[in-house]
């Protein structure tokens, strides 16, 4: 935190895989669900990104949420293991410096699974990041369905770092979470006959 403040990183990207209406299991026999978009960043983006959360976070490695499409997975919260909700609850540790916005559905810094994730259509809008951001559920109207593959959306982020297993080994590395708040659409598709 600065300033008091948290603040939401925002990017732009290439959409690849949309569970943002109903949430989904994480793993082969877990139960455990959450919500998530995932995309691919646009020419020369993923060096900055990368660059910055590194500088942000400290680190000169960090390990994130990567298909093999090169895709990055922007994911709400993690629903617990039990009912008694003792373990998933918890937010990652170390966030960076980032501002919270009005108007959305959202525990602390990242959305719960079991909420709505917002999605706004950008589409047929005019809107103006710089005046409209703070104010996003009043100027844009919501977003129906799954985001469509290859869909132009920008998400509205926090970053957090967490201390985790690489892969199937008992090495322990940092990971780079990022906890999606909100999804604006702003292009889709079109189908061609």
């Amino acid at each position: 935190m600065y300033d008091n403040k948290i603040a939401v990183c925002v990017s732009a990207v290439f959409c690849t895989e949309s569970v943002v209406v109903t949430a989904a299991k994480i793993g082969g026999k877990s139960e455990r669900l959450r919500k998530w978009v995932s995309g691919i960043f646009h020419n020369q983006e993923w060096e900055r990104f990368e660059a910055l959360m590194c500088l942000v976070f400290g680190r000169d490695i960090l390990y994130a949420q990567i298909n093999g499409k090169k895709a990055i997975s922007f994911q709400s919260m993690i629903s617990p293991e039990n009912s008694s909700g003792s373990k998933g609850e918890c937010l990652p540790h170390h966030y960076c410096c980032l501002r919270a916005l009005t108007g959305v559905s959202r525990h602390g810094h990242t959305v719960r699974q079991k909420r709505a994730l917002p999605v706004y259509d950008a589409r047929k809008t005019a809107f103006d990041f710089e005046f409209d951001l703070p104010r996003i559920s009043a100027v844009l109207p919501s977003f129906t369905g799954e985001i469509p593959f290859s869909s132009f959306v920008v998400v509205g982020y926090t970053a957090s770092t967490y201390n985790g297993a690489l892969g199937g080994s008992t090495e322990r590395v940092t990971h780079l979470g990022c906890n999606v708040i909100w999804v604006i659409v702003c292009g889709t598709p079109t189908l061609r006959r």
